[in-house]
């Protein structure tokens, strides 16, 4: 069945920044409306984060191979009239995460709700049973989440505005004015059970801690464990060979090695994009994925409504970065081969909370969280690829990373492996890649290596994202994890397909000058 999309972006000379997921998602549905569309990306591969990132005789990515939402992918397919099912095939990983404490209990995280239910009664039938009252609660708020928050463009203070016309969204509005509200799984609730640390572990993907995230961050949570965790079956590398194709199938050029210099801004009004590696374009709209800050800063030409702009911007908070930290070992464990991924949870998080978040130090313990991809990728043989993926504050001068920090940091965590069962880990690598938050900063094009934008901390840090299409300057709109709605591959997604909206609708609204 065809989606019928109005071509109201046709003769639009369309430039995207950045060939990340957002970008691409950007880049697609703004050729579905009809716009000539073409993306420049710095790096010699396309992809961003998803790119292979190849080290040691083995291939991986720097982005979670664990996909959420896939259904999101389902709606981009569908504006370039074409199905997710010919490009894609996703299996479902159930249980999707395994919690590992520091007394050796563990929790296994289903999406199903009666065998979450099952697991947590193993701690506690009261909490067991407020969970069954709480569930039908959740999967509200994220159906609501779903149809005020996510189906609208980012609009900073203004998306209040949106969520009060729609009686759906007050609850989100009430929940984002109020620290107290939202989905209630505070140790306050369930004591027994340790859903905050399953929440927590949620929140890794979004360099956060629930239990300090706002209310609307939560709910965001919700809908990542109701629709569970799922792997192309033919690897993580699938996501982008899918997006690039479709790319391909609807005109895209996509020019690798394009580094953009600055945008030819005349009065308030994007013209042309600069740069190396490209002739000077015409651009009619600007679609940029590498970082608000990061564009306003280098891009566009200093002036009274840059700075600003800038000025709001740098009163953000960062969130976490992350030490990465890729194994190719000649042997398997119990361990890692019982469940895809786990995590080992630290039995001091509001200590480990405190170091990362408000010393600006990596933590004495951190969770390490464990990703087998020789078991999301089906591989049978005797050989284990690991990826380690621990939260680290972003990079400050509070502390430096050098060989010595990176050896020593990797030293613990290996230790820390061996001793909840991983035994001879060390000495079975045969090949390993370290990255450090200062190797992701460098990867990422500079800045100071957060990998989820913003930080989630602060009380309305969701709805009050920058928006999606400049205030200061007409024809530049924003995508990729420090616009709404935020980081991981179904909010990246999204993202790219409201920036195109808003994009379009701001074409219609006030066609270019000539």
């Amino acid at each position: 069945m065809k989606v019928v999309v109005d071509k109201n972006l046709e003769g639009a000379h369309v430039i995207v920044v950045g060939s990340g997921i957002a970008g691409l998602s950007a880049a697609i549905a703004l050729s579905a409306r009809g716009a000539r569309v073409r993306v420049l990306e710095r790096a010699a591969d396309p992809g961003g984060r998803w790119a292979p990132l190849e080290a040691d005789g083995f291939a991986t990515t720097l982005a979670d191979p664990i996909v959420t939402q896939p259904h999101v992918l389902g709606q981009l397919f569908a504006l370039a009239n074409l199905r997710l099912s010919d490009f894609l095939e996703f299996r479902a990983v159930d249980p999707f995460l395994r919690l590992v404490f520091a007394d050796g209990a563990t929790f296994d995280v289903h999406a199903e709700r009666e065998a979450f239910a099952a697991e947590v009664a193993l701690s506690s039938d009261a909490e067991a049973e407020r969970l069954g009252r709480l569930w039908p609660r959740w999967e509200k708020s994220a159906h609501n989440a779903a149809e005020t928050v996510f189906t609208v463009p980012g609009e900073g203070n203004a998306l209040f505005r949106r969520l009060l016309a729609f009686p759906a969204g007050w609850p989100l509005a009430a929940a984002a004015l109020t620290p107290w509200r939202g989905p209630r799984f505070s140790p306050h609730h369930f004591p027994k059970a340790p859903l905050p640390a399953v929440f927590d572990a949620l929140a890794h993907s979004w360099g956060a801690t629930a239990g300090r995230a706002a209310p609307q961050f939560r709910v965001a949570l919700l809908n990542d464990l109701l629709h569970g965790a799922w792997v192309p079956t033919a690897g993580p590398r699938a996501v982008l060979d899918a997006l690039l194709r479709v790319c391909q199938l609807n005109g895209i050029r996509i020019v690798t090695g394009a580094c953009v210099r600055s945008l030819n801004i005349e009065n308030g009004v994007v013209r042309h994009v600069a740069g190396d590696g490209f002739k000077t374009l015409r651009a009619d709209i600007v679609i940029s994925t590498i970082g608000i800050a990061e564009t306003l800063e280098t891009l566009v030409p200093a002036c009274e409504d840059r700075t600003r702009a800038l000025r709001r911007l740098r009163r953000q908070r960062p969130s976490r970065s992350a030490f990465l930290l890729f194994l190719r070992c000649r042997r398997r464990w119990p361990l890692f081969d019982e469940t895809p991924r786990l995590l080992l949870v630290p039995g001091e998080r509001l200590e480990m909370n405190r170091q990362i978040d408000h010393w600006r130090v990596p933590a004495a313990k951190p969770p390490i969280l464990v990703t087998n991809l020789s078991a999301l990728n089906g591989t049978e043989d005797g050989e284990t690829l690991l990826r380690l993926d621990v939260p680290m504050p972003p990079v400050s001068d509070r502390f430096r990373w050098s060989p010595e920090t990176i050896s020593a940091e990797r030293a613990r965590l290996l230790l820390r492996l061996e001793q909840h069962g991983a035994d001879g880990l060390t000495d079975s690598i045969m090949a390993e890649a370290v990255l450090s938050p200062a190797d992701v900063a460098a990867r990422l094009g500079g800045g100071d290596g957060a990998l989820f934008g913003p930080s989630a901390h602060r009380l309305n840090g969701w709805l009050t994202r920058p928006a999606q299409q400049s205030s200061e300057f007409r024809g530049l709109f924003f995508a990729g994890v420090d616009a709404h709605p935020g980081p991981g591959l179904p909010h990246q997604v999204l993202g790219g397909m409201l920036a195109a909206e808003r994009a379009a609708d701001a074409w219609q609204q006030s066609p270019p000058l000539e």
